[in-house]
């Protein structure tokens, strides 16, 4: 099963978004940097709330791209109301459960879960991957067909994804559309933007 995300901001008085980004079970599994197993979803739902579940625990605590909006955020970026738990496997078959909820990143006063997870996925350490970048970070070193990183650790989904699709597409930026119109605009400088789960075609 397969999700888009879109970021959106309001650009000079227009409502825009961006392309959709595809997750996939592979951009998942690449995103994680095959530290956690990446389940059989059933329905969309089990896929947003696995994607919404790492990604908060991982979220800048300020200066962020926050999301997802209208499924864990209001408009407001004030979280609507806990998603309840879930279990999330690791790569090693260890299960935790978390609570997809709102904490500060490193404020231990969470669920025992969610710390444990936020650890795992912040861990900076050695990781040999089958590409040169990893989000804003480049391989020091090729051996053996491997790239090597010395020091990596998850990064949270939007700088991730972004990157990811700008590089395999050869762009610099994405593309940006106005939500009403579907027309695309074009965006000269930064955004303050979030991020959605699309239902839309563009």
């Amino acid at each position: 099963m397969k999700i888009y995300i879109q970021r959106k901001a309001n650009y000079k008085n227009t409502e825009i978004v961006s392309e959709k980004l595809e997750l996939n079970k592979e951009i998942l599994s690449f995103w994680l940097l095959n530290r956690l197993k990446v389940p059989h979803f059933n329905n969309a739902q089990e896929v947003k709330n696995f994607i919404t579940a790492i990604n908060l625990l991982i979220e800048p605590v300020a200066g962020g791209v926050f999301g997802p909006v209208g499924y864990f955020y209001d408009t407001d970026l004030s979280p609507i109301e806990s998603l309840g738990n879930m279990v999330i496997t690791t790569s090693s078959g260890e299960a935790i459960e978390v609570e997809i909820n709102k904490y500060n990143m490193w404020d231990d006063n969470q669920p025992t879960g969610n710390v444990k997870l936020r650890d795992i996925l912040q861990e900076e350490k050695e990781e040999v991957l089958g590409v040169k970048s990893y989000s804003s970070y480049s391989a020091e070193k090729e051996h053996n067909g491997g790239f090597t990183f010395s020091s990596l650790c998850v990064d949270y989904i939007v700088p991730f994804l972004s990157i990811y699709y700008n590089e395999k597409n050869g762009k610099n930026a994405l593309d940006w559309y106005d939500l009403k119109t579907g027309d695309k605009v074009e965006v000269i400088d930064d955004v303050d933007d979030c991020w959605i789960f699309s239902d839309r075609n563009i």
